[in-house]
């Protein structure tokens, strides 16, 4: 809910919007040159269900446009497709269902 003022269909915030969207394009474009199926996420860690909750995963992401260190690219989670929806509903629900 955070996101929907930045990427709302108004005008009122278009340079956001347009590197918001940019930001969609790259996450993809990761995804697909690594030969991914989907797309990183901060999550937490893998578990089989049987033991308590795991670390959380946070450092995640694209090193070379990264802020932080990238600690981890071996974990993908089919919510890291909600923002791209928010860009373009289509795209983004062909990437979760490639996940699921």
């Amino acid at each position: 809910m955070m996101l929907l003022p930045y990427v709302s269909r108004n005008d009122d915030l278009p340079l956001v919007r347009k590197l918001y969207r940019n930001a969609e394009v790259v996450r993809t474009w990761d995804a697909v040159s690594s030969d991914l199926p989907g797309m990183m996420a901060s999550i937490n860690d893998v578990t089989s269900g049987g033991e308590d909750i795991p670390d959380y995963i946070s450092a995640t992401g694209i090193g070379s446009v990264a802020f932080e260190e990238v600690l981890r690219r071996d974990v993908l989670t089919p919510y890291s497709s909600f923002g791209l929806m928010l860009t373009d509903r289509a795209v983004g629900l062909c990437w979760y269902n490639n996940m699921l």
